[in-house]
């Protein structure tokens, strides 16, 4: 449950840090992501180009009219954009990664192309993004997001789970009688995000609590992983994965849609990955499954793991 006072405080914030006038958007309307750009342009009074899902061909037309300033992407449709080899035209100021991390191999790569990167992080919970980084060094070091949006306060758990507060915040979840607080703790969010914020204000995530993967005894963050081979030449995009396994706890599980063979591909991951993070089955696929959002599914990659043949 969001207010529209949350709203126009989370879209306020965000228009001072990203300085919105026009705008693209390829991000559904019926998720946050969506949904906050239509206030942001809103509050400012600006154009909005509105893309009928995400079509490559498409949004390369929109930043070729010269007149798109702002652009919000995930990081599969960055990707599919390079590519692609479509260039940033210089009417393009700013390209908003967010909804999932940002492989610092991908973002070297649209920083080489000239890509304006800013990359973000938030939640539905939050009325989107809470925290962004930019310039030359935008995505580059994993897990680094950048400095807080004002009046965002973050602290971290005894589990060291990040907890959000401010004016941006959700009520609470919807419930039948629209009870709010429902899912806060003495007005703290939980996101279930494994974080911290450094002496310098600067937010770090490292990924989501329950999608750690335990092996061999050890936690294995899969974000860690990806973060480490994406952009391996043989590779092309990655996610990490997991099966329940008698030995191991979890038997990891890499898919890759690059042109290694599996033989290939392991001796990639052993020049890169140590110990328990090494995966045990290395998968080609033609795509990375994803929500409807562009989103990596997480959930269909582990059913995927468990029944590599189907």
């Amino acid at each position: 449950m969001l207010s529209e006072g949350a709203l126009r405080a989370a879209a306020r914030r965000a228009n001072q840090r990203l300085g919105v006038e026009d705008g693209d958007t390829c991000l559904p309307f019926h998720h946050m992501g969506g949904l906050a750009i239509v206030e942001r342009c809103r509050q400012a009074g600006c154009g909005l180009w509105l893309q009928e899902g995400f079509d490559v061909a498409a949004v390369a037309a929109a930043l070729a009219g010269g007149w798109v300033t702002h652009l919000s992407l995930v990081p599969g449709m960055l990707w599919r954009l390079l590519e692609a080899g479509v260039e940033p035209p210089p009417s393009l100021r700013m390209v908003l990664i967010g909804g999932q991390a940002l492989s610092p191999a991908l973002a070297m790569r649209a920083h080489e192309m000239g890509w304006p990167l800013y990359v973000s992080y938030g939640a539905s919970e939050t009325g989107g993004m809470i925290a962004c980084e930019s310039g030359a060094g935008a995505g580059t070091v994993a897990g680094r997001v950048g400095a807080l949006l004002p009046d965002v306060r973050i602290r971290s758990d005894e589990s060291g789970s990040l907890q959000v507060r401010g004016p941006m915040l959700m009520s609470g979840y919807a419930n039948p009688e629209r009870r709010p607080g429902q899912g806060l703790v003495d007005g703290w969010f939980c996101s279930g995000d494994l974080g911290s914020v450094d002496s310098a204000g600067v937010l770090w995530v490292r990924g989501r609590r329950d999608d750690v993967l335990v092996s061999g005894g050890e936690n294995v963050h899969p974000l860690a992983v990806e973060g480490m081979l994406a952009g391996t030449k043989g590779l092309g995009q990655v996610a990490l994965s997991g099966s329940p396994d008698p030995v191991w706890g979890t038997r990891l599980a890499l898919f890759y849609t690059g042109t290694a063979s599996p033989e290939q591909a392991e001796a990639l991951c052993r020049e890169r990955l140590v110990g328990a993070s090494l995966p045990r089955q290395l998968i080609r696929v033609d795509a990375l499954p994803l929500l409807e959002t562009g989103k990596l599914d997480r959930r269909r990659l582990a059913q995927m793991a468990a029944y590599p043949a189907e």
